[in-house]
This record gives C-alpha cells, sequence and structure tokens, in this order.
C-alpha cells in the first residue's frame, strides 16, 4: 500500500476522470477473494481433519488458526482499500480518500508481518511433527527463532520508521522518515528467502521416498505448492522497486497489495495441505493414499511375490553336530528415522538391504531346518524390502 502524502507534479497530470476511470480494481478484487476463499476452505479441512480424523490438534494448528483470522484481516483491508483509490491514477483520486485510505495502509503494514510470522513458525511447528529427523528439527527450531525475531523487528519498524504516527494519514502534521524504500525493499528480500527456505524443505525428502508415480505426483503438490509463495514474494520486490521509483502510486500499489495478500493466503493454504492429508486420503485415496510395498528382488532383477518375515540368522546356534554359517553380510542403510506420532507413522524412509549366504551339512544333531544336502545346490539370494510412508500430519 502507499505510504506518505506526496503529491507530486499535478500541474502535468491529465485531468481526472470521475466517471469511467481506468483502474487495477478487478486485479485487487480477483486476487484477494480468490485467495481468501481458499483459504477458509482449507483452514477449515484441517480443523476438520485435525479434530474430528485425527482428535490430535496442536499448538500448530492455532497459530494456523490465528494467522487465517489475520489474513482475513489483511483481505479486508485490500478489498476496502479500492474504495479510496486502490488501483486508481493518481489524478482520478478524490481528495476525500486520502486519510481512510492512508489509515488502512498504515493498519495493512503492520498486521502483514504479524501474519507471515505467524504462518511460517506454524509451519516449522508442523515440520516438527511430519519430519522427526535431527536435521530437520534444527531447521524447524533454528527458523521457529529466526522469524520470530524477525517480525518482532518489523513490527517495531513499522510503527517507528516515520514520527508522529498521524502523520501518515493527516496532511496538516509533518512527518519525518527514515529510508523506507531501503527498509521496505530489506524486509521483502529477507521475508522471500525465508519463503523460500520454509516452503520448500520438504523437497530433499521428495526426491527420495519410493512411492507409485500418481502419489509422488499428489506429494509434490501438497508440499511444493508453496512455490507460488516464493514467486509472489519475489515479484512483490519487484513491484516495490517501481512503486518507490514511479509517482502514480496508488496505481502501483495495487499489485504490490495484491501480491502480498496472495502470499499470506497461499502460504496459509500451502500450511495447511500437510495436515488434511488424511482428508484428502478418504476422498481420492488412489491419489493420496498410504502405501506400503515390500518385495522380493531375485538375480533376473524382478520384483514381485509375496511378503515375508525375516530373522536375524545370526541368534541362531547349532547344536554339536553341526554347524551353520549364518548372516556373513548385513548391511542396512538407514535414511530417516521412523518414529511414532499421534498413532501414525511420520514421513520416513527406512531401506533395510540383507545380503546374506547360509550354508549347512546334514549330520547328526544337526537340527538346523534349512539344512542342505551335501552335494545339493547353494542358492545366494538378495532380499530386499523397501517401505515408505507419508504421515497423517
Amino acid at each position: 500500500m502507499a505510504f506518505g502524502n506526496s503529491d507530486p507534479g499535478q500541474e502535468h497530470f491529465p485531468p481526472p476522470n470521475y466517471v469511467t476511470p481506468t483502474t487495477r480494481v478487478p486485479v485487487v478484487l480477483g486476487l484477494a477473494i480468490s485467495t481468501c476463499v481458499l483459504l477458509l476452505m482449507l483452514t477449515g479441512a484441517r480443523l476438520y481433519a485435525r479434530s474430528h480424523l485425527r482428535n490430535a490438534r496442536g499448538i500448530d494448528d492455532w497459530m494456523m488458526l490465528g494467522a487465517a483470522a489475520l489474513a482475513v484481516m489483511l483481505t479486508a483491508f485490500g478489498v476496502s482499500s479500492c474504495l479510496y483509490g486502490l488501483g486508481y491514477h493518481l489524478w482520478d483520486r478524490r481528495p476525500e480518500w486520502d486519510e481512510p485510505y492512508y489509515k488502512i495502509g498504515f493498519a495493512f503494514q503492520v498486521v502483514y508481518p504479524l501474519c507471515v510470522g505467524l504462518t511460517k513458525v506454524s509451519v516449522c511447528q508442523t515440520y516438527l511433527r511430519i519430519f522427526p529427523s535431527t536435521t530437520s528439527r534444527y531447521f524447524s527450531y533454528s527458523m521457529t527463532v529466526f522469524v520470530t525475531a524477525y517480525t518482532i523487528t518489523c513490527v517495531v519498524l513499522m510503527l517507528t520508521q516515520c514520527h508522529p504516527l498521524v502523520g501518515y494519514w493527516d496532511e496538516d502534521v509533518e512527518i519525518h522518515c527514515v529510508d523506507m524504500r531501503a527498509n521496505m525493499i530489506t524486509i521483502g528480500a529477507i521475508n522471500t528467502a525465508t519463503d523460500f527456505l520454509i516452503y520448500l524443505w520438504p523437497t530433499r525428502y521428495l526426491w527420495r521416498i519410493q512411492v507409485p508415480l500418481k502419489q509422488r505426483l499428489g506429494l509434490v503438490f501438497v508440499f511444493t505448492c508453496g512455490l507460488i509463495v516464493c514467486i509472489a514474494g519475489v515479484f512483490r520486490i519487484i513491484y516495490l522497486q517501481r512503486y518507490f521509483t514511479n509517482i502514480d502510486l496508488l496505481w502501483d500499489a495495487a499489485l504490490t497489495t495484491s501480491l502480498g495478500i496472495v502470499e499470506v493466503n497461499i502460504g496459509i493454504v500451502c500450511g495447511c495441505l500437510p495436515c488434511v492429508k488424511p482428508l484428502l486420503t478418504k476422498l481420492l485415496p488412489s491419489l493420496f493414499g498410504s502405501t506400503g510395498r515390500t518385495s522380493q528382488t531375485m538375480p533376473s532383477g524382478k520384483t514381485g511375490g509375496p511378503s515375508y518375515q525375516f530373522k536375524d540368522l545370526s541368534a541362531q546356534h547349532a547344536d554339536k553336530g553341526g554347524s551353520i554359517s549364518g548372516l556373513r553380510e548385513a548391511r542396512i542403510e538407514e535414511i530417516l528415522e521412523e518414529s511414532e506420532s499421534d498413532g501414525a507413522s511420520t514421513l520416513s524412509l527406512t531401506r533395510p538391504v540383507v545380503d546374506y549366504k547360509a550354508s549347512s551339512q546334514m549330520g547328526p544333531g544337526n537340527r538346523d531346518s534349512n539344512a542342505l544336502p551335501k552335494k545339493g545346490i547353494v542358492v545366494d539370494r538378495t532380499v530386499t524390502v523397501e517401505r515408505s510412508w507419508i504421515a497423517d500430519a
């Protein structure tokens, strides 16, 4: 939104058009209302899934609910600003619009960082439940601390960068401000950087998870729609730069305001999607259903067959008169930890690969049920077990 009350070079403006002015109001309304409706739908679906399907509401759910309330408030600010000149050319605005417009603009700039910060902290808390690995926990805690400090700094800066505050909307009061352009660009750049870090963090797991193509596409959709948030943040910085260099403030402010609303609304949508997976699984099981796969890999490379239960053969001991040499090689590759959260498996990749060779000879006292005849054929078999789960967050 526009700041200040500068009124440069009105003598060079074309005559005002109060009847059929050209505006960007449809752009603002279209982006703000559509993304807000999507936000309300996904927030409601999250609360339903967590309350009724999982019965496991957490602090991240309440944080996201608070962020959604702030996002609706920001959307209302953007829509109501269209009544007071947002999206109009500067020469088509009415003088009586200035005071209410700049009051709404000031409120928008204070609430915006609160909404963005609360959303990102909620997403980080959700990651703690879905991705229990040590690396992910360090990342989530670190980003929570950073985003909290960043949000507090932004709010304090918005309240102190100009004084007195009444000068934002009262043309009769002389106002003194710091370099607002540098502040806004810097704040926007840091905000967009954290967008990329937080919303695209799950993609590192999606590259390695072993699931069918349909479910992989569903998971990519769930976790990487945050790319929309990142793109909106990048374009917002671009238009902020243009906003501070052009004189047609209200016209340019329409794009920065719209992109800010899209960023907060879609950010909340992305934060809710992993938590509505139980509902998506119920409605679209072929696309979002969990999968578990156990396969037997033969020397020919074919995969298939029934499931097997495996024992640790190293624990077996041969009786006197016979001997068994088992489990000559055992290697278990742990890609991610497996843990339980809220009664369900969290996102994990466990690929135990066991290569073993078993041999035995028949003889007196040998009770090995897997004993081989003296002149029998020894078969080496490699069995690979792959299991993949996506948590119902």
